[in-house]
């Protein structure tokens, strides 16, 4: 068996109290019963005693500084140390060679001391100080990667993983990194891929449907050519039906003549608003529309858009449209519609 910790004491303040000598007694500190510690917590702040130091031992986070988080602190740098008596030398140097560097993580620490030591430009000093690590916080925030979990599009070399990452931020949102710049965490890089991956089952149905995108990759364009004309042809073929339920309607349903009388004054233009309100062709009972002649000037580039983009690929080269016919050939974007209305609602289809 080990034998037991040797303790000595010394007298202060009207009570016994343990006296820590060397780095064996702050190591057989977890065997020594709390009952004769002087205290088992204190206050980050408001003591004699560097408070960053104290912020480090403090692992909650909660402002003070219990007896457990005291004995891990010293299990974790005691553990690092080839001899646990560095710990109480009372010096702001640390000997490289004093470092243990037999474990992974003491490797990792020499390492660091080194590379901070040589950022320096003291790569063949034998020890590292707190005048070293005075600014480390600066020294940190400017390495390529300083552990914040923030990767920034310029610290990636490779052009198009830089890419990437700038358009992850750009649609997914970004986060500060300690250099000052922005970039993007584990956070938005686990959202953009989520909702890029939905997006793409989504394309994925639209693709597989010959029935939702008609017209290949043109489909979103012949569907947005033919809803900039679906309400104005829609009110024509509702006109022409009025005026076959009631003959007396076909000609106030066309506009009066004092409807013209009224613009007769103005400079005209295809693009004057009066002229664009007008029924899309003169009404009658049951009258196709037709597509190349006696259309209101305002809606004659978008008629010929439609025929181009979409009649004449789904019905041939028509002249003129009846109600039927238009009714079928909307019908036809029904599953687009439907489709479209399902697209997940993100930024990642920017893309």
């Amino acid at each position: 068996m080990t034998a037991p910790h040797t303790w000595k004491f010394f007298r202060a303040g009207g009570f016994d109290q343990v006296q820590l000598d060397n780095g064996a007694d702050l190591l057989a500190l977890k065997d020594l019963n709390q009952k004769l510690w002087v205290a088992l917590s204190c206050p980050t702040r408001g003591i004699e005693f560097d408070g960053r130091t104290l912020d480090m031992i403090d692992s909650d986070g909660d402002g003070q500084v219990r007896a457990n988080e005291v004995l891990v602190a010293i299990e974790w740098a005691g553990a690092l140390m080839k001899s646990s008596d560095a710990l109480t030398k009372g010096t702001d140097k640390l000997l490289l060679s004093d470092i243990n560097y037999e474990s992974e993580e003491g490797r990792q620490i020499l390492a660091s001391a080194r590379h901070i030591l040589k950022s320096l430009g003291k790569s063949e000093a034998s020890m590292i100080t707190l005048d070293d690590m005075a600014d480390i916080e600066i020294f940190v925030a400017g390495l390529q990667f300083n552990g914040d979990g923030v990767v920034c599009a310029k610290q990636v070399s490779d052009t198009g993983l830089s890419g990437t990452v700038a358009d992850i931020a750009n649609v997914s949102g970004s986060a500060p990194d300690m250099s000052g710049d922005v970039g993007i965490n584990q956070d938005i890089s686990n959202q953009f891929f989520a909702d890029a991956k939905a997006y793409s089952d989504w394309y994925a149905q639209g693709e597989a449907d010959k029935g939702i995108l008609l017209f290949g990759a043109e489909s979103k364009t012949a569907a947005a050519t033919l809803q900039a004309v679906k309400e104005k042809i829609d009110d024509y073929f509702t006109r022409c039906q009025l005026a076959a339920y009631d003959e007396r309607a076909a000609s106030p349903l066309s506009r009066s003549a004092d409807d013209y009388q009224q613009i007769a004054t103005l400079s005209l233009s295809a693009q004057t608003g009066e002229i664009a309100s007008f029924p899309l062709a003169t009404i009658e009972a049951n009258k196709p529309l037709s597509l190349v002649a006696g259309v209101n000037p305002a809606w004659c580039a978008k008629i010929e858009a439609l025929r181009n983009l979409v009649i004449k690929p789904l019905l041939g080269d028509k002249q003129c449209i009846t109600a039927a016919e238009w009714t079928s050939l909307y019908a036809r974007f029904d599953a687009f519609d439907t489709w479209q209305a399902a697209k997940p609602v993100s930024k990642v289809g920017e893309l």
